[in-house]
């Protein structure tokens, strides 16, 4: 028996599953749903509310509140490479229920959405002062959303804003051009970008193994060498079998996040 007010992370919910809510409710409401329906309130009841006021095309970046409470100055997080927030949860949850955390959610789409690092930095400048118009700011990123938030932190600087704190979480140097399970000097298509995007992906759950095991399973070569539903059925089966994804997740919610990803990764592979 579960309340319409009770917490599916408090009832054992995790990243896995939370997919496996989203697919379940898609196939039951035909409407595609951010992974970030789930915060700050993860119940039955706000799901109702999203689902009822749900636009028909969602939108392509959104702020999500991790934390409305507290008297600190907020903090907005870029997101990492997959475009989601809920790796973002447990760093809210750490600093603490008077500490405001605002995270930007990303579910562009390769190809048709084309931005480059600047522009989502523009557009994800206009979402932070949405919610805060005016300095001193408080950012941080994670991943190549450090490169985003850098540059927000330029635009803000421009602005004559003041910005009081950058965090820097878990972030390659941008020297490192393209990752190596790409290959040496790849042409950036999209046999590249899915091999970049399953790697991204494996690391996720598993850390610089899971990019090891890219080196041989899923290189842009292999890739390359077959034609497009292949190449994009191999990719998700390497995702299976590494265990990204669970057996009940559709495969056209992976490609979903997938596209995302290529789109994250291409973006940053032509910043400067």
């Amino acid at each position: 028996s579960i309340s319409p007010e009770d917490d599916f992370f408090e009832l054992g919910g995790h990243s896995l599953l939370a997919m496996q809510l989203l697919a379940e409710l898609e196939n039951k409401f035909g409407q595609v749903l951010p992974l970030s329906i789930l915060f700050p309130r993860a119940n039955v009841r706000s799901m109702a509310k999203v689902l009822a006021t749900q636009n028909e095309k969602s939108l392509r970046y959104r702020l999500v509140a991790l934390n409305e409470q507290g008297n600190r100055p907020p903090l907005f997080c870029m997101h990492p490479v997959s475009g989601q927030v809920t790796i973002l949860a447990t760093l809210s949850q750490t600093l603490g229920k008077d500490q405001p955390f605002y995270a930007i959610e990303s579910n562009l789409q390769y190809p048709e959405d084309n931005l480059t690092i600047e522009e989502m930095a523009h557009n994800y400048t206009a979402l932070i002062r949405s919610k805060q118009p005016q300095g001193p700011y408080y950012l941080a990123g994670t991943s190549m959303g450090t490169w985003v938030g850098l540059e927000i932190v330029n635009y803000l600087k421009s602005e004559g804003e003041e910005v009081a704190f950058f965090g820097v979480i878990d972030c390659s140097p941008k020297a490192i051009e393209v990752p190596p399970a790409m290959g040496p000097d790849p042409e950036i298509d999209e046999s590249a970008l899915l091999s970049a995007a399953v790697m991204n992906l494996t690391a996720h759950r598993e850390g610089v193994m899971g990019i090891m095991k890219c080196f041989k399973d899923c290189s842009t070569e292999i890739l390359q060498a077959m034609n497009e539903a292949d190449r994009w059925q191999y990719a998700i089966d390497i995702l299976r079998k590494n265990q990204a994804f669970g057996p009940d997740i559709p495969m056209e919610q992976i490609t979903r996040l997938m596209r995302t990803v290529m789109t994250h990764v291409n973006s940053f592979l032509h910043y400067k």
